[in-house]
C-alpha cells in the first residue's frame, strides 16, 4: 500500500458491537427459547424498526435455532463457529498470517442451512439494514461516516494504488467501502470497521473484485498489508527502461521491481490484488508521464543549478510528498530517464 488509513469511531463501530453481542452472547449461548430481550439493548429498536421482519428479526431467530441444535449435536462445530467469529474479526492478525480464518465452505460442512442463512443475514445487514430509519437513528448514516472518515485522513488518493483519486466529502457521490476480506468468503465481519476501507473504482471493480488478500486461489494462506496499520511499509520502487525512443515507450521495454525485504510476501500479495505492475508500467508509458519529463527538461534548462543538483532536489521533494500527484512514481521514472541520458 502507498499509505494506510486512520480509522475513526462511528456508524460501523456501533453496529459491529451489536453484531459482536449477537454472535458471542446470543447465538453462541443458546439457552432456552429465543427472545428479542437477549439482544444488545441498543440493537432491539433497530430490529423492531425494520418493517420487513424477514430481514432481521426472523433471520436472527432462525440462526439462533440452528446454533442451539449444533450446540447439542456437534460440540466441535459449535466451538469452531465461536472461534471463527473471533478470528474473522481480528483483521490485522489475519493479515499477518498469525491466525487462520473461518470460511463459509467450512460452515457448510457443519450445517448447510446455517451457511445459507448466515450469508444472507450478513449481506442484508450491510446492504439493506443501514438504509432503514431505525439504523440511521441508532448508528448514523453511512454517507456521513464516509465523509467524516475521509476528512480525518490526510490524502485524497486511493491508498491501494496511489494513482486514482478517492471521491471526497465535497462531492454528492461516494466511492465504495471495500470489504478487504470479501464478505462472500468470510462470515461475521461484513460490518467490522477494520474490514471496510474506501477504495477507488478501478481497484475495487476492475482488479480486486472478490479476491482474498489472506488466501491465494488455492486457499493457501498468505500475508497481506493491513489497511489500518499504524505505519505504512516503505516500498522500494525501481524501474529500468530499455527503449530507444522515450516518446514511444512500450510495456515490453520496462522492467519494474517493487521490494521490501522484510515484507516481500505482503508486497507480492498487494501487487496481485490490485494489478500493480501492469498499472504502474502503463503509467510510465502514458502521455502524462511524458509530460512529467517535458516539464522536468524545461526546469533543468532554465535553472541556474547544475542538472544533477536540481534533479536531486526534485527527487527529495517528491519523496517528502510521495503519495501526492503520483510523486512516488515520478521518482523511479526520472531515475530511469536519467540513466538513459534522457534528462
Amino acid at each position: 500500500m502507498i499509505y494506510t488509513y486512520k480509522g475513526i469511531n462511528g456508524t460501523f463501530t456501533k453496529a459491529h458491537e451489536y453484531i459482536k453481542h449477537l454472535v458471542l452472547d446470543v447465538w453462541c449461548k443458546p439457552n432456552g427459547n429465543f427472545s428479542l430481550n437477549k439482544l444488545h439493548p441498543e440493537f432491539i429498536p433497530i430490529v423492531k424498526g425494520v418493517r420487513n421482519k424477514k430481514i432481521l428479526a426472523k433471520q436472527i431467530q432462525e440462526i439462533y435455532r440452528i446454533f442451539r441444535q449444533i450446540s447439542v449435536s456437534d460440540r466441535s462445530g459449535f466451538r469452531k463457529l465461536r472461534k471463527g467469529f473471533i478470528n474473522n474479526n481480528s483483521i490485522e492478525e489475519l493479515c499477518k498470517g498469525s491466525i487462520s480464518p473461518l470460511v463459509y465452505s467450512e460452515i457448510k460442512r457443519i450445517s448447510p442451512e446455517l451457511e445459507k442463512r448466515l450469508k444472507r443475514f450478513f449481506k442484508d445487514f450491510y446492504s439493506e439494514v443501514p438504509k432503514t430509519s431505525a439504523f440511521k437513528k441508532a448508528c448514523g448514516e453511512i454517507g456521513v461516516f464516509y465523509n467524516d472518515f475521509l476528512d480525518h485522513n490526510e490524502s485524497e488518493v486511493c491508498p491501494f494504488c496511489g494513482i486514482a483519486d478517492i471521491m471526497t466529502s465535497r462531492l454528492s457521490k461516494r466511492d465504495a467501502f471495500d470489504h478487504y476480506l470479501p464478505k462472500d468468503i468470510y462470515p461475521f465481519n461484513s460490518i467490522n470497521p477494520n474490514n471496510l476501507a474506501p477504495i477507488c473504482k478501478t481497484c475495487n471493480s476492475s482488479y480486486k473484485l472478490a479476491k482474498s488478500p489472506i488466501q491465494d486461489k488455492s486457499g493457501k494462506k498468505r500475508k497481506a498489508f493491513y489497511p489500518f496499520a499504524i505505519k505504512a511499509v516503505k516500498l522500494e520502487i525501481n524501474a529500468q527502461f530499455t527503449c530507444k525512443d522515450i516518446n514511444k515507450l512500450k510495456k515490453s521495454e520496462i522492467v519494474l521491481k517493487i521490494t521490501n525485504k522484510a515484507y516481500q510476501e505482503q508486497v507480492c500479495t498487494w501487487m496481485d490484488l490490485f494489478g500493480i505492475e501492469e498499472r504502474y508500467v502503463d503509467k510510465f508509458c502514458s502521455k502524462e508521464a511524458n509530460w512529467w519529463r517535458i516539464q522536468m527538461l524545461d526546469e533543468l534548462r532554465n535553472s541556474k543549478l547544475q542538472k544533477h543538483k536540481l534533479l536531486a532536489q526534485k527527487l527529495k521533494l517528491f519523496e517528502s510528498n510521495s503519495h501526492v500527484d503520483k510523486n512516488f512514481l515520478k521518482i523511479p521514472y526520472f531515475i530511469a530517464c536519467s540513466k538513459l541520458g534522457l534528462l
